[in-house]
């Protein structure tokens, strides 16, 4: 990509993972971005989102990341999307996108982000912590997606999420800021094939590992075809056995 980037680089979830994504690109020279968030911030979960404090709460998470960013010296355009990144809205939502990046509490929606990504072909950073572990995959074009490695939804009970299994504060600012790393590593062509980036906050270790593309992959399959699917709703569903 050279460090050309002809749309707005858009940042969806601005929680825990997000806000210091948000705060990292504060100090880059992206020259747009979108922040999609529909949710309001709430005092139980200023612990982990340290872009929040009293004050906010209540507030849209989406407005208030605009104006830390502008205070942190952040020079282009902000977009402000109080909106949730959901089917029916989500292609609507990155349009025009150069790269996306995400730090969702949800995995459905991380299957949506890189549906999304596969359909625009532009590259993404998928981010993740819970506990004392945490997950940074970057996407370059052509690499190994985010249905490589978890391929759907799982079956039956609902996946673990930090809400309810908690997450150390430190370590959201640790993932959020490699999250912002790999994005503008991928943004000046730096990334050839996709990597994953584990983090034991407990253990202090962090490992990477280059990932190639799962030889059965649909989604990659589509991409490589330059195909179109449908983003629909019951494809986000997890199935019930």
């Amino acid at each position: 990509m050279s460090g050309v980037l002809l749309g707005p680089v858009v940042v969806i979830g601005l929680g825990g993972l997000g806000a210091p994504i948000a705060m990292a690109l504060a100090k880059s020279n992206i020259a747009a971005i979108r922040l999609v968030d529909g949710d309001t911030v709430e005092k139980s979960n200023l612990h982990r989102q340290v872009l929040f404090t009293a004050a906010d709460v209540h507030a849209p998470k989406a407005r208030v990341v605009a104006e830390a960013m502008r205070r942190l010296g952040f020079e282009g355009v902000i977009e402000v999307a109080e909106r949730f990144f959901v089917p029916e809205e989500a292609l609507e939502i990155a349009r025009d996108a150069s790269m996306l990046i995400e730090g969702v509490d949800n995995l459905p929606c991380k299957f949506l982000v890189a549906d999304v990504a596969a359909l625009l072909r532009v590259p993404v950073v998928h981010s993740a912590a819970i506990r004392w572990e945490g997950t940074v995959l970057a996407k370059p074009p052509g690499g190994a997606c985010y249905r490589c490695l978890f391929e759907d939804i799982p079956h039956g009970s609902e996946a673990p999420n930090c809400a309810g299994e908690g997450v150390a504060g430190p370590l959201v600012g640790v993932v959020g800021a490699w999250a912002a790393d790999r994005l503008l590593a991928l943004r000046e062509g730096a990334l050839e094939a996709t990597e994953l980036a584990r983090f034991d906050g407990w253990a202090g270790a962090v490992r990477r590992t280059l990932v190639r593309p799962r030889e059965n992959c649909a989604l990659c399959a589509l991409y490589a075809a330059g195909s179109s699917f449908p983003i629909d709703r019951t494809r986000y569903a997890p199935p019930l056995t």
